[in-house]
């Protein structure tokens, strides 16, 4: 099964350095209310299999989330939150 892929810079820009923490909000935020917020804008491509949430937001319980920041100059990480109950 393909995990659900979501990207918030579509909905509110880049915002240089505070992007990482915008996006771990976001993210947070997600688990808490039991969404994925869409990715706007989004063009698929066919030959790439991507579950890009798009259509709206989708309702999904997630225990775990995996959130990638890539910034300039090679500045790169990932980060899993896990939900705690």
């Amino acid at each position: 099964e393909t995990p659900p892929v979501s990207a918030n810079k579509s909905q509110v820009g880049h915002a240089m350095g505070a992007s990482s923490a915008l996006e771990t909000i976001f993210a947070m935020e997600g688990m808490l209310g039991d969404v994925l917020l869409p990715t706007i804008n989004y063009l698929p491509d066919p030959e790439i299999n991507i579950d890009c949430v798009a259509e709206g937001a989708r309702k999904l319980s997630q225990e775990f989330v995996l959130k990638n920041a890539f910034g300039f100059g090679g500045c790169n990480s990932c980060l899993i939150l896990r939900r705690i109950a």
